[in-house]
C-alpha cells in the first residue's frame, strides 16, 4: 500500500509529528520503528491508545493528505488487500 520511505504526519494539537514507512513499519523522528500504527501513534502522544488509522496522514499526491484508513479503505476496493483465504476484503 505504502512504498518504503512514504513520508507520514500527524497533527496533535499544537505539535507535528513526522514518520516514514520502513519495511512495513512506521520509523519514528527518534529511530524506533512500530508495525502498528496504533502503536507509533501511541508513543509519540504519550498515551496508552492512539486510533493509528486516524492519528497517521500520508501523502497520496503531492500536497494531498489522508488518514492511514482512507488509504487502506482504497487499497481494499482496488483488490490489493487480501484475507487470510485469497479473497479480497
Amino acid at each position: 500500500m505504502l512504498a518504503d520511505g512514504a513520508p507520514l504526519r500527524a497533527q496533535d494539537g499544537d505539535r507535528a509529528h513526522t514518520a516514514v514507512v520502513t519495511g512495513g513499519r512506521i520509523e519514528l523522528s527518534t529511530g524506533d520503528s512500530y508495525r502498528l500504527p496504533d502503536e507509533a501513534g501511541a508513543v509519540v502522544r504519550g498515551r496508552k491508545y492512539v486510533s493509528g488509522m486516524s492519528f497517521w496522514l500520508a501523502e497520496r499526491r503531492p500536497g494531498e493528505w489522508v488518514s492511514l484508513r482512507d488509504v487502506f479503505d482504497e487499497a481494499k476496493r482496488q483488490g490489493q488487500i487480501r484475507t487470510r483465504r485469497g479473497r479480497s476484503r
